[in-house]
């Protein structure tokens, strides 16, 4: 790091308004190290003392060596500026300036230069601000975006499912499950779906059941033949509490589901 001290060649204070020094001057008949107080390129780029020098009022001493005017001179043109001596400067005041790193002056730039889109898609990106949401300037391309608003924006933030697909058959008349859930305390309004079948001279029945109690059910007769039953309920569950689809045989024969859903959208905690 230099050291620029600022010698006053004159019986009367120097008045130093555009960079930092003891009560605004440099004393008369006096000096005051510089870069004590600002950095090596800040005091080189002012008019101020450049003026100074010109005028034969100071000599700059940089590194324990006077300067010559000429050369003093000089150095406010050429002195350069060390990546190291910005690193702490702060912007948003009066004289400050932002320091960049690459990227983000080239998001800078690709900003400013950006032409409008008519179309979501067509976007080349967006940047979203949404602080409580935890996407405090994130950056978004146009299909992404879409992306997010399909998968994320209407997704419902709460929600427990399962389906089971596969046929399964039983002779028992025991109550069988099908399928089952366990979606946690809270306000829930819950669907389920499933397909059931008794054989020739069999009868056959499903029940939807939360919580132990029964919501809805079906009975088949002698039908061989698939037939779609489909509830739904709006539920106060507790911790542990099971949702389930349940399925057994009546009378001689078999009873056979498949395609069984359940669906749990949380209302409220």
């Amino acid at each position: 790091m230099s050291v620029i001290i600022a010698k006053n060649q004159t019986a009367g204070d120097l008045s130093l308004t555009q960079i930092s020094s003891p009560n605004g001057v440099i004393p008369a008949s006096g000096q005051v190290t510089l870069t004590d107080y600002n950095f090596a390129w800040r005091v080189l780029v002012s008019s101020e003392l450049y003026a100074y020098v010109n005028s034969d009022d100071v000599v700059l001493n940089v590194n324990g060596d006077d300067l010559s005017k000429a050369v003093a001179l000089a150095a406010f043109y050429l002195f350069p500026v060390r990546h190291e001596d910005v690193l702490d400067i702060q912007g948003g005041t009066g004289n400050e300036y932002y320091h960049l790193e690459n990227q983000e002056h080239s998001e800078l730039t690709d900003f400013r230069n950006a032409v409008e889109k008519t179309t979501i898609v067509d976007a080349d990106w967006f940047l979203m601000q949404d602080s409580e949401g935890g996407w405090e300037r994130k950056k978004f391309s146009g299909a992404s975006l879409v992306t997010f608003i399909e998968e994320t924006a209407f997704t419902p933030a709460n929600f427990v499912d399962d389906e089971s697909n596969g046929v399964d058959t039983t002779s028992s008349p025991d109550w069988q499950i099908k399928l089952t859930i366990t979606p946690g305390a809270g306000v829930w309004l819950i669907w389920a779906v499933l397909e059931i079948l008794s054989s020739v001279a069999s009868q056959g029945t499903a029940q939807f059941v939360i919580a132990g109690t029964t919501w809805g059910s079906i009975t088949t007769t002698n039908n061989n033949v698939y037939q779609t039953f489909a509830s739904w309920k709006k539920s106060t569950l507790t911790a542990g509490q099971t949702v389930e689809l349940q399925y057994r045989r009546i009378a001689a024969g078999s009873c056979s589901v498949r395609n069984a859903r359940l669906f749990a959208l949380k209302l409220s905690d």
